[in-house]
Order: structure tokens, then C-alpha cells, then sequence
């Protein structure tokens, strides 16, 4: 089937998170995926697409990486590649296009900003009532701070997730 369709999945859900194994679960806190041991999976093409836009042409912060992402997400572009650069992109909640592709390549890091999710259901990526939504990213990571939304000044959740897609088809 990844053969026919390698970038979309049937069903009520137009997503394929390929992001490993874990990542299909909505939720779940992935641990880095060294980038030299990454399987590709027959079938499956680890290429960027050619009809989309690089963050990097909105800029790379170190320190928070937000408005790059967003900025590239909002473009309205058919894709946005988040290209492999050595260093985590650090980020406050994404909020997803519809009819886009984002492509994280391998061994991309996103991660959650210290102290930015402090709403109870703040997600790293999220999208509500969009269709045609692509997520693709093997070898790539996308991690939430489990630990600190335990603990005090966070209010007890069980909501943050890495990523959120409700009512998108």
C-alpha cells in the first residue's frame, strides 16, 4: 500500500505521522532517534517535497524557533520542510494548515519551550477542523517536557500532547 499512496493514509484520517512508531499514538512523549540508525521503510521516500517552503526563509532563533515555523506554516505553501540543521528547534504551540504538508527531515529535533505549555491542553502541533493535513518526518523527533507539566507552577493535565488533530479529516 505505501507503494500506491506512500503519503496518505485511507480512512476518516488523511495523516500519516511518520514520525516512528510511537508517534501514531496522540500523546506521547518520544525520546530522541539517533539519526544514522533510523530504518527507512520500503517503500517510503525520505525526500523532501519540491513544491514547498524552507523555515529557514523565515529565519533560525535558537532560542525559540516559533515564529519560523509558524511563519512558514502560514504561508500557505503546499509544504513546509523543517530541514535538518544540527540543533533542536524549540517551540511554543504550532498550529497546523490544512492542505499542506510538513516535512521534518531526519534527524530534526522539535521540542517544547520550557515553561511556554502551561495551558492545561497546550499541544506542540495542533489542528481543528482542517483537512489534508500530512505529517511526515521519519528519524525526525517531537518532544513535550512530561516531567515539568507534573510538577508546580503547571496545573495537573493530562492534555499536552505533542500532537493534536481533532475534527480533521
Amino acid at each position: 500500500m505505501l507503494e500506491e499512496m506512500p503519503y496518505q493514509v485511507r480512512g476518516a484520517w488523511r495523516v500519516l505521522i511518520a514520525l516512528g512508531a510511537a508517534a501514531a499514538v496522540v500523546g506521547c512523549c518520544i525520546g530522541p532517534v539517533p539519526r544514522a540508525e533510523a530504518p527507512v521503510p520500503a517503500g517510503f521516500v525520505a525526500q523532501a517535497p519540491t513544491d514547498g517552503v524552507s523555515v529557514m526563509q523565515w529565519g533560525f532563533d535558537e532560542q525559540n524557533a516559533t515564529l519560523s515555523i509558524q511563519g512558514a506554516i502560514d504561508s500557505g505553501a503546499p509544504a513546509v520542510v523543517i530541514p535538518y540543521v544540527g540543533k533542536t528547534y524549540y517551540v511554543d504551540p504550532i498550529t497546523l494548515a490544512g492542505n499542506q504538508t510538513l516535512f521534518l527531515e531526519a534527524g530534526v529535533v522539535v521540542a517544547a519551550r520550557k515553561d511556554s505549555f502551561r495551558a492545561t491542553g497546550a499541544c506542540l502541533f495542533s489542528a481543528v477542523n482542517r483537512s489534508g493535513i500530512t505529517l511526515l518526518g521519519y528519524g525526525a523527533t517531537v518532544e513535550m517536557r512530561k516531567r515539568d507539566y507534573q510538577r508546580r507552577p503547571y496545573e495537573r493535565s493530562e492534555w499536552r500532547h505533542a500532537i493534536s488533530l481533532r475534527g480533521c479529516s
